[in-house]
């Protein structure tokens, strides 16, 4: 087994816990710059999933149950992405689907195992990621090329426009 902290409730030993449960809002970001690997939960449950995109954009490969539909398009994307990499080099796919918590612990430990493969599986995320970026600005400019028509004014608003969505 493994020992587990759980963020909500600390105690002295949660500080060489090898798995950090964080159960609360706001500030999974700055844990997430500190893992090899994140489990996206609310998702091994018909909860709906939470947003890959975050650790994805740190370079940390993730890993979801089967219930994703709060961020359907995103998973899909990304899904997408990975497609070409092949069933037998899986450990270098960005996002890994499981359909239990036993599966969940085999595809993390598989990354622990080979921190070169969740290496490649995080540096994949964050490919998918800026694709994903480059793909909706493309999109929202596109939507909204008719309000441009060359005016200066019209194209620098247009910009500020895609530039605040994207953040």
């Amino acid at each position: 087994g493994v020992s587990l902290g759980r963020f909500s409730a600390p105690s002295s030993s949660d500080t060489r816990a090898e798995v950090l449960l964080v159960d609360a809002m706001g500030v999974l970001l700055e844990h997430y710059a500190l893992a090899m690997a994140a489990f996206v939960g609310g998702s091994l449950v018909p909860a709906g999933g939470h947003n890959p995109i975050e650790p994805a954009q740190l370079g940390i490969p993730v890993a979801m149950g089967p219930h994703v539909h709060n961020f359907a398009d995103v998973v899909d994307y990304f899904e997408e992405a990975d497609s070409p990499i092949p069933p037998r080099r899986a450990r270098r796919r960005a996002l890994r689907r499981v359909a239990s918590a036993l599966e969940l612990a085999q595809v993390v430990g598989d990354w622990l195992a080979d921190p070169d493969a969740a290496g490649a599986a995080g540096a994949e995320g964050q490919q998918n990621r800026r694709r994903k970026d480059a793909q909706s600005r493309a999109q929202h400019e596109g939507r909204h090329a008719h309000l441009d028509g060359g005016h200066p004014v019209a194209d620098a608003a247009a910009r500020v426009a895609v530039a605040r969505q994207v953040k």
